[in-house]
Order: structure tokens, then C-alpha cells, then sequence
């Protein structure tokens, strides 16, 4: 039997309207991922978008799958269809078109020619897409490792911090703000280590203008927090919409009594900014003794992590405003974990 001739005329059939290729392919494909690639433009001197990748995610194993013959020299016994993958990640589709003079820039997101726009998911157009972005980067050998490192129980995918960077750097081209709410409560949702990582990065800015609905979703991750990894990424987002706004210090100050320790370490890590300023005014000075009275409060709190947040608070200040903190440690170092306290006291000189 003929059936390459049998299956083309299939084919065929099957694509001869743009109606029945739709058709088809949709039966046969589960979604399109287009993922952005970065790269330096010509002069090397920044880094730009330069195409993409598309990561096709058919609904069943077929990529690479094979026909195995029970007897290969009489075929006529029969056969067993081993199962290939599920997904096929194309080469990076270039932006520029032709060589020479007059190239032309596509739109940033149009599709190729030769792929049909349509049947494309756009890169974080929804928050399911940018889910699915974050796990196509998995890499399970680091993951394990990953795992390892971090011990708490949930799901590592071994994704890099420069890969997430060029993600949430593309979502943000894409998006406003209320989109990246979506997108950031939609991965913290995942409980993905890098999806939460990444949930923050996104969330991580100077200016936005309003920005309650961005301080709540951040507030509404706090409770959750049980990694230090996760949670840095978290208060530093947050860092940025609190110095903003200091009248939120006082919902921060209920951290520091919450029974969740990751909770009472985020309320100094959070307010990491007030720490920095040389000649702080007289607000932000008395901003900066109302913390400190936190920190006193926490060197009875013999978690560890409580008073690596002691010393890491410090230490910081202890660049700008030693005298404070020479004041802070004459009347609690006492009570500090001696670690801690000898790192800062080195600060100190």
C-alpha cells in the first residue's frame, strides 16, 4: 500500500481551505509558546529583542515518535508505535527580513509569514501563557538541585535568574499594569519557585502611579512566605511602593508580631530602603528609630533568620549612620545572637 501517496491525499484534503487547516490544526495542537530571545544589537553597545522561539505543544507524543516492526525482516507481522515528545521548540525566527540595505524591523510581536497568527499565543498576553513560558525554560538536572538547595517542599523547574529577567523584561513591553497584577497572582498562584521569583521581578518598580492595587497583591503574598528566596524577591518589590508611601509602615509594624517568622523578617528586609540616606530628613530619621525599635524588640527572637535580618539591617545602616547603630549595639547587642553581632561590630570597625 501506498502511504505516503494515501496520507498526502489526506493531507491534502485536510488543508485545502484555510477553514479545515484551522480546523485541523487545532485538533492536533494544544497551544503555541512564543518565547522572546535577547541579544546586543549591531554596534554591541545594548541588548535588544532579536526574534523568537516558538515552543509547539501538541496534545499528543508524536514529536519524534517511530514505527518498530515486530520482525523487520517480514514487516507484514506488524508493528508498535513508540510514543515520541510532546513539544518541538522551533530556531529562533530573526526580526529582519532580507540582507543588505533596507531591512526592515517587523512589528514586535507580528508572526513570521510562514506561521499562522492565529493559531500563535502572543508572549504574556495572559497570565496562562507567561505560566507556560517560565515552565518551557525547565531544566530538571538543576531543578534537583535547586530542590536540594532550598528544602521546602514545592515545585523548582531549574530556570535561571537571567532567563526570568529577559521574560518579565518582555511581559512588561506587553503590558500595563493591571495585566501584571494578573500575570504576578496568576504565577505566585502556581506555588512554582520560579514562578513567584519571576511574579516579583515583575512587580519590582520605581514608578507606578496609582499603585494600591500593586502593594495589596504584594501584602497578600507576606502570609505565604516560607523561603528566603522567594521572599527577598517579594520585599524588594514591596520596598519600592513602601517608601513611597510611609504611611504603610504602619501595616508593616503588624509583621513583626505575626506568628509566621518569614512574616517578622520580611518588616526588615522590606524596609531596607530607610537604611540608605546620609542625611536622612527629620521624618525619615524618626522613620528609621521607629524600625530600630522593631530590631530591638527581635533580638530576643532567637530565629535564626530574625537575626540575620537584625545584622543585615545594621550593616547597611552602619554605611550611612554608624552612630546609630553604635548606639543600637550598646543597648541590645547583648541580647543578639553572637554571630550576628560580631558581623556587625566589624562593620563598625
Amino acid at each position: 500500500m501506498d502511504w505516503l501517496g494515501q496520507y498526502g491525499d489526506f493531507l491534502k484534503q485536510k488543508t485545502s481551505t484555510e477553514k479545515k487547516t484551522k480546523e485541523w490544526l487545532s485538533g492536533l495542537i494544544q497551544k503555541i509558546v512564543v518565547t522572546p530571545v535577547y541579544g546586543m544589537d549591531r554596534n554591541a553597545k545594548k541588548e535588544v529583542q532579536k526574534g523568537h522561539t516558538f515552543t509547539i505543544i501538541f496534545k499528543m507524543k508524536i514529536v519524534d515518535d517511530r514505527l518498530t516492526y515486530l520482525d523487520e525482516g517480514n514487516k507484514g507481522l506488524g508493528y508498535e508505535v513508540t510514543s515520541g515528545k510532546q513539544r518541538k521548540k522551533s530556531s529562533v525566527v530573526d526580526f529582519m527580513t532580507g540582507r543588505g540595505k533596507n531591512k526592515k524591523k517587523r512589528g514586535k510581536y507580528e508572526i513570521p509569514s510562514k506561521v499562522h497568527s492565529e493559531s500563535v499565543s502572543h508572549c504574556g498576553m495572559t497570565p496562562t501563557e507567561a505560566l507556560d513560558q517560565v515552565i518551557a525554560l525547565g531544566q530538571p538536572v538543576t531543578a534537583s538541585q535547586m530542590a536540594a538547595y532550598h528544602k521546602v517542599k514545592r515545585r523548582y523547574l531549574g530556570v535561571s535568574n537571567p532567563q526570568l529577567d529577559t521574560l518579565y523584561r518582555a511581559w512588561r513591553k506587553e503590558t500595563n499594569i493591571p495585566q501584571r497584577i494578573k500575570i504576578a497572582r496568576f504565577l505566585w498562584n502556581s506555588d512554582i519557585h520560579e514562578a513567584r521569583i519571576v511574579a516579583a521581578k515583575l512587580l519590582t518598580q520605581a514608578r507606578i502611579n496609582p499603585d494600591a492595587d500593586v502593594w495589596a497583591e504584594i501584602c497578600r503574598w507576606v502570609p505565604q512566605f516560607d523561603a528566603w528566596a522567594i521572599a527577598d524577591h517579594a520585599c524588594l518589590a514591596g520596598s519600592k511602593r513602601l517608601y513611597l508611601n510611609d504611611e504603610r509602615l504602619t501595616k508593616v509594624e503588624g509583621w513583626t508580631t505575626h506568628k509566621n517568622m518569614w512574616v517578622r523578617r520580611a518588616a526588615l528586609v522590606i524596609t531596607l530602603p530607610w537604611t540608605k540616606s546620609n542625611h536622612p530628613k527629620d521624618a525619615e530619621g524618626a522613620q528609621r528609630d521607629r524600625i530600630l525599635g522593631w530590631a530591638a524588640e527581635y533580638t530576643t527572637d532567637h530565629e535564626w533568620y530574625i537575626q540575620k535580618s537584625i545584622g543585615l539591617w545594621l550593616r547597611s545602616l552602619s554605611k550611612h549612620d554608624p552612630n546609630r547603630v553604635q548606639a543600637f549595639m550598646d543597648a541590645h547587642g547583648d541580647r543578639m545572637n553572637p554571630v550576628a553581632r560580631k558581623n556587625v561590630i566589624c562593620m563598625l570597625g
